[in-house]
């Protein structure tokens, strides 16, 4: 099949106008003439709410702070689904998730619309990727590809296979330690040969715009650190995570089976294990801070800070054992809430509070870069909130969950103050976060807040209708198990279940019991 007539089929099977014209669209007749460079930074499992600019009062990162201090900051970017996949399939496409199936971890963005890149490509940008990107392999994102890591084509997460009833994951627990070790970790090699490119390559391009990616995997888990930045942090200093009523959690039926798959139910975790890895993910974060400086300083170096754009964020937060619950994939702030600086030319010195999310990154790089948006691009840009020709008070923020440990399609927004979360066939959540920022209080149900609810409810499906999804997403991933189980008598396919699920279960799998 030509990749022009697969997009007429994508785009008739989810609702949108015609993407034909993504990748052959060039420059627009708005192009300016000084088109910025872009340097692009995405962090992995960052809590927003975990750097100095952030507020926080122990996590030291001066680069960042640096950054966010030229630049603007904007406090309420949410991941359009706050798990590794999902997340950077809608950073890419400009697009959410399920409008390109990628549902879960084992469901990578497969280029079957033309990416943000690709137009920038198409327009006469050098756009370059170095380090995590998560996609397929040996597919056309519109970047030259150097030294990339896409770990979930390799190794899929099957476990989204097995959604309700929930098999759990046999090695989460674990990885709630920290881990000293000396040897560099694998983002240094993506940070040297973004910064080679920078150094080496930048000064000949001449008049040529460039964009760089670099995908940093940290601070995702495990938190493998060296002792210097281990040491920076004391655990006597360290605060719990706030977890009312005690143990077990109150958690939402939903966010319970989470914890279940993660086996974060079992047991409460000693003291010392939850200051260690906080200290650990704190520690990861200032050895990232390290490394974003150099980045920095690249771009100084070679005399390109005037006319580069420098975007930080992150594709999902990290939970930190607050509600009892560690990781990502579930709808509180910790896990949805991400990063996001904007420095450079046209971005002054300001905080946004307004609700953003990631596909707005799509709309605004195409409007930095002098193109049209797209028909059906999800999000909008955010330069009239950077301007100040917007008051933000009508945006909102889309996300949703439909990924390995989530036994139902979990849908939310935020606008304002609110958040509401809608899980299919059960019970919605929905908070202030202004009064309630922990998200300890469930308002749902209650009359004096029932307008609000419904008014949520009904922009939430105006977006999508999460019945549909759900359904479309369990029935993606019975396709896919079905498949790999034809083939678990590849030793590789075999070994992706025991590692995930345990040896008595993919022993089972096996023999069809």
């Amino acid at each position: 099949m030509q990749r022009k007539d697969f997009l007429k089929i994508s785009s008739a099977a989810i609702g949108l106008p015609s993407l034909l014209n993504i990748a052959s669209c060039g420059k627009s007749g708005r192009e300016r003439a000084a088109r910025p460079n872009i340097l692009f930074i995405c962090a992995d499992q960052f809590n927003a709410s975990c750097a100095g600019f952030a507020g926080h009062p122990l996590v030291y990162t001066p680069n960042l702070d640096r950054l966010a201090r030229r630049g603007t900051v904007f406090t309420n970017c949410y991941s359009n689904s706050p798990v590794c996949v999902p997340a950077r399939a809608a950073m890419f496409s400009g697009l959410y998730p399920h409008e390109v199936q990628s549902y879960d971890n084992a469901a990578p963005f497969d280029s079957r619309v033309p990416a943000w890149t690709n137009r920038l490509t198409s327009s006469g940008y050098l756009c370059r990727a170095t380090g995590k990107l998560d996609f397929l392999f040996n597919h056309d994102y519109g970047m030259v590809e150097v030294d990339t890591e896409h770990g979930h084509d390799l190794n899929p997460d099957i476990t989204a296979y097995f959604r309700n009833p929930i098999v759990p994951r046999v090695d989460s627990r674990a990885q709630i330690e920290a881990y000293i070790d000396e040897k560099p970790h694998r983002d240094t090699s993506f940070v040297a040969e973004a910064a080679r490119f920078l150094d080496q390559d930048v000064p000949g391009l001449g008049n040529k715009r460039w964009v760089q990616y670099l995908g940093l995997s940290s601070p995702h888990p495990r938190w493998v650190i060296p002792e210097r930045f281990y040491r920076m942090y004391n655990p006597e200093n360290i605060y719990p995570p706030q977890m009312p009523g005690g143990w077990p959690p109150d958690l939402h039926p939903a966010l319970a089976a989470t914890n279940h798959y993660n086996k974060f139910d079992l047991a409460p975790f000693p003291e010392g294990n939850i200051r260690r890895a906080r200290v650990a993910y704190y520690a990861t974060i200032t050895q990232l801070d390290e490394w974003v400086g150099e980045i920095l300083g690249s771009i100084e170096k070679t005399g390109q800070a005037e006319n580069t754009v420098v975007i930080f964020t992150a594709d999902h937060g990290e939970m930190l054992g607050e509600h009892g619950m560690w990781f990502k994939g579930c709808p509180y702030e910790d896990a949805a809430r991400v990063p996001l600086v904007i420095s450079g030319p046209g971005f002054e010195q300001k905080t946004i509070a307004a609700p953003v999310s990631h596909v707005d990154l799509a709309a605004t790089i195409l409007e930095l870069a002098g193109l049209e948006p797209f028909p059906g691009l999800r999000g909008r840009s955010v330069m009239p909130l950077v301007r100040g020709t917007e008051t933000g008070e009508d945006r909102w923020a889309y996300s949703e969950l439909n990924n390995e440990g989530n036994i139902t399609g979990t849908f939310w927004v935020r606008k304002s103050d609110w958040k509401y979360v809608y899980f299919v066939d059960y019970p919605p959540l929905l908070f202030n976060l202004k009064n309630d920022p922990g998200e300890f209080e469930n308002l749902a149900g209650i009359n004096k807040y029932r307008e609000v609810e419904n008014g949520l409810h009904d922009l939430l499906r105006s977006v999508v209708n999460p019945e549909e999804v759900s359904a479309a997403a369990f029935a993606h991933q019975k396709a896919r198990l079905e498949k790999d189980l034809t083939r678990l008598d590849d030793p590789k396919v075999y070994q992706r279940y025991e590692s995930r699920l345990g040896e008595k279960f993919a022993a089972k799998l096996k023999a069809g019991i």
